[in-house]
């Protein structure tokens, strides 16, 4: 059987030799791909891509590589055909129906028992209200206003934006990625948003916090993405500068436009979850990178 093998122990003849037949997002899934190489009983090596942050490449000889890619190719196809398990839907870069339904069919059913006779006990313990998190240590409140909305056109509004940003951020960094930024980005928006009204009476629901974490989220991905360019480049250049804040300053321009409009808007909740996505995945690329 092969086995993967590691540049150190590549001669430079075989190092001159290397052919990719695959790129991944990460180390994980390229080795995951290259499992359907293993019973072949030749060898592969997992490099790190110099021109695409973060992306990791499988590079097999040259006299393997049209096998290789078939192999691989074969069983992608095979992967598409038959659904696969729910841990890797869960870890996917490619975003299915089944990813997209399944937030907005928690808010569905959230705001369908609102509507019954003890919705308004829901909506009580929910919300979020700085008064009771501070003073009753009801800290659940910072998470459980996500899923609470008012009315039908304030639930919509926020499923269509949480796909919308949400579908970009599970194509670059997977299903999961995009789940965490909303919950985490949009507890931290909320907690952030207590400290701005830790003396004062507060009350909001709604899941627009975490709208405006994933959209945080994809700056952050992609500021992340022009800094280990001009990082591998070693310099940076004036154009790179004003990319970097076109791309923040894009961002600031869609929470402005979509994220303060309304009288009865949390346009602070809408900044703190903004900047608490872009924080999260930040750390999260730079922990992820550093593994």
């Amino acid at each position: 059987m092969s086995q993967p093998r590691d540049r150190g122990e590549l001669t430079p003849e075989e190092k001159a030799d290397l052919i990719c037949v695959g790129r991944y997002p990460g180390s994980r899934e390229a080795h995951r791909a290259a499992t359907v190489l293993l019973a072949t009983g030749n060898w592969y090596v997992v490099l790190p891509e110099p021109e695409e942050d973060g992306r990791f490449g499988i590079y097999v000889p040259s006299t393997f590589a049209l096998e290789a890619s078939d192999l691989i190719l074969r069983n992608r196809k095979e992967e598409v055909e038959h659904p696969p398990d729910l841990s890797a839907l869960w870890s996917s870069h490619t975003v299915s129906g089944w990813h997209l339904l399944i937030a907005p069919a928690i808010l569905v059913l959230v705001f369908a028992a609102t509507a019954t006779e003890a919705g308004a006990f829901l909506l009580e313990w929910g919300r979020f209200d700085s008064q009771r998190i501070r003073g009753e240590g009801e800290w659940w409140r910072l998470l459980t206003p996500l899923f609470l909305h008012a009315d039908a056109a304030h639930l919509w509004g926020n499923i269509l934006g949480g796909l919308f940003f949400g579908y970009f951020v599970a194509r670059q960094k997977g299903v999961a990625v995009a789940y965490w930024t909303a919950l985490v980005g949009g507890t931290g928006g909320n907690f952030l948003n207590l400290l701005t009204f830790w003396h004062a009476p507060h009350l909001s629901i709604g899941a627009s916090t975490a709208v405006f974490a994933l959209l945080g989220g994809l700056i952050g991905l992609r500021v992340r993405d022009l800094s280990g360019k001009k990082r591998r480049r070693g310099v940076m250049r004036s154009y790179g500068k004003w990319a970097l804040v076109g791309v923040v300053g894009a961002g600031l321009a869609l929470l402005g436009f979509l994220g303060a409009g309304g009288e009865r808007t949390d346009v602070l909740a809408h900044l703190y979850g903004f900047l608490a996505g872009f924080v999260w995945i930040m750390v999260w690329s730079s922990w992820q990178q550093g593994r």
